[in-house]
């Protein structure tokens, strides 16, 4: 977690243009039930749909014609 948290402040940093000192992060574990994404609760890890899948390919066929 230490490393992943450090690379995404660096990255943060550098495309923002902030002082490492402005910046601090941190990152909790919690069930997927407890997440919400797109208007959508998440699901536990091996439980995603189909569906879920197809979202995302929709997101990047958007994506790609944008």
């Amino acid at each position: 977690k230490r490393e992943l948290l450090e690379g995404l402040t660096a990255a943060f940093i550098e495309h923002a243009g902030v002082a490492p000192a402005e910046v601090s992060g941190r990152i909790t574990e919690g069930p997927a039930s407890w997440t919400m994404e797109g208007g959508k609760i998440l699901p536990e890890p091996g439980e995603e749909t189909e569906e879920w899948y197809q979202h995302d390919q929709r997101i990047g066929a958007a994506a790609a014609a944008g």
